[in-house]
């Protein structure tokens, strides 16, 4: 969880790097500065693909909707957006408090690691 929810902030941080490079490559028309904008366009992709295989893997306990993947499902009425995203809500938390509130059901989660069965 904590590392789909730096890749979500990392995407959402590498959109503004990618258009004000793009910006800049058409506004100097240097030809090095358009291969460094490609690079960065690519590798901004692979980020956002990376992320979103990832983010499919965090599951809510309660309802097993994927917290940080971006869904249409309805969300629970008391559910709160950070800097516009009901994503970037959670991720925050996980970063910082070590738990977050499902947007779609409203169950707190704690993040903590599970015990593992002892074989017998």
């Amino acid at each position: 969880m904590r590392i789909a929810s730096l890749m979500l902030w990392l995407c959402c941080l590498t959109v503004p790097v990618v258009i004000a490079a793009f910006v800049i490559a058409i506004i100097e028309r240097s030809r090095e500065k358009v291969e460094h904008f490609i690079y960065l366009l690519l590798g901004a992709i692979g980020l956002v693909i990376l992320q979103w295989l990832i983010s499919m893997q965090t599951k809510c306990p309660l309802c097993i909707t994927p917290v940080l993947a971006a869904k249409s499902c309805s969300k629970n009425k008391r559910a709160r957006k950070f800097l516009g995203s009901y994503r970037l809500r959670v991720a925050t938390n996980i970063l910082t408090r070590n738990h977050f509130r499902c947007p779609y059901c409203s169950e707190p989660t704690e993040l903590v690691a599970r015990e593992r069965r002892s074989k017998r």
